[in-house]
């Protein structure tokens, strides 16, 4: 088995426009990742933001079901293959904090466009089933934070909302 570092970098500016803008660098590994996006972009279709992800292969988690997926939606993650290690940079406008709905079971999620300490994720209705949170690189591993671009399993005892960020 290989292991591989995957960091994240994360550029904070504002644009002309006086919005707060980021460019995310999101590391990714040959064969199956799970995905999320960090930023508000104008094209969210997965071919546009992971340019050498194989065609067909993006799927979120729902209700217990694989749903194959074109585009990504903030605060959702998805599984998605690549045929190489690789960087993907992404540019667009910054996400601060995200209420994510949760369903009871488990749950794909992703984070905003900077890295969420687990004790700090906002569960103000006890929903979050402790010790559940799980990335994915070549196998599961307890995630003792969240990273921008990249996703999480978690498991809800009941339906009901986290906040993530401020």
């Amino acid at each position: 088995m290989k292991h591989l570092f995957f960091a994240v970098l994360v550029l904070f500016y504002t644009s002309a426009s006086g919005r707060d803008m980021c460019d995310i660098s999101v590391d990714n590994q040959e064969g199956w990742n799970i995905v999320g996006l960090p930023i508000d972009m104008d094209d969210a279709q997965y071919q546009s933001i992971f340019p050498n992800s194989i065609v067909g292969t993006l799927y979120s988690f729902t209700n217990g079901t694989y749903n194959s997926e074109t585009e990504l939606n903030t605060g959702q993650g998805y599984w998605l293959w690549f045929p190489a290690d690789e960087t993907n940079p992404l540019t667009g406008v910054c996400i601060f904090e995200m209420t994510i709905s949760l369903v009871e079971g488990w749950n794909l999620i992703t984070v905003g466009s900077y890295a969420v300490d687990v004790n700090d994720i906002y569960d103000p209705s006890g929903i979050i089933q402790p010790g559940t949170l799980y990335g994915f690189n070549e196998t599961y591993y307890s995630a003792p934070y969240l990273n921008p671009g990249e996703a999480y399993w978690i498991r809800a005892n009941s339906d009901g909302e986290i906040t993530l960020g401020d």
